[in-house]
């Protein structure tokens, strides 16, 4: 990387009663478009931004443990293609302060959901994606989501990008593989709580 860059991040955040979901994606909108404002050249939001504690996941958080759970029709509502709604709001606020945004949430393909995180340009264009290889046992089993089988990395105007989520970080051959590709910085979007934190 040859020069400065001005990278902004938003935390998870967790309201003490469940909104609805598009309150989240309210939110962080507005946190972009101050990270716009101040000169970000990317922004990177966490795992999930747009449904974590969202009132249409009101109750998933229960019986994760237990066999036989399946909350995978509530996952699936709030789904979306890539390149989809969610790419196209996020992508005009990427192409007006000329900033990539980088936004992790489920992604539907098909028949099949990914734990995504989607890469948006400073045109507001989708770039490319990454799912998330590593997945948490109740992501598999209550939620339905399939595993991603690909390490990509992102060639940006500043240099070359890769992505890892939550639970890859566990796993040093990610960041391996990342490197060797040629990653210079690695995102970690994630929902990370708690002991693990450390």
């Amino acid at each position: 990387m040859g020069r400065m860059v001005k990278i902004g991040t938003i935390s998870r955040i967790l309201h003490l009663q469940p909104i609805p979901r598009r309150e989240y994606v309210e939110l962080c909108e507005n946190m972009l478009e101050q990270a716009g404002k101040a000169g970000c050249d990317l922004v990177l939001l966490p795992e999930h931004f747009d449904s974590f504690g969202a009132a249409e996941l009101e109750g998933t958080q229960q019986n994760l443990y237990l066999e036989g759970t399946d909350y995978s029709q509530v996952r699936r509502r709030i789904a979306e293609p890539i390149p989809g709604p969610l790419t196209k709001s996020l992508g005009a606020l990427a192409a007006r302060y000329r900033m990539y945004v980088v936004a992790n949430y489920t992604e539907l393909d098909g028949s099949k959901m990914y734990n995504t995180a989607v890469v948006i340009d400073r045109q507001g264009q989708v770039a490319g994606k990454y799912r998330k290889t590593h997945l948490c046992a109740n992501e598999k089993r209550c939620f339905g989501i399939s595993a991603g089988d690909e390490l990509p990395v992102f060639h940006l105007d500043f240099g070359v990008v890769g992505i890892a989520i939550c639970m890859d970080i566990y796993f040093p051959e990610v960041f391996r593989v990342l490197t060797l590709k040629g990653a210079e910085m690695i995102l970690w979007p994630h929902q990370t709580y708690g002991p693990s934190e450390e």
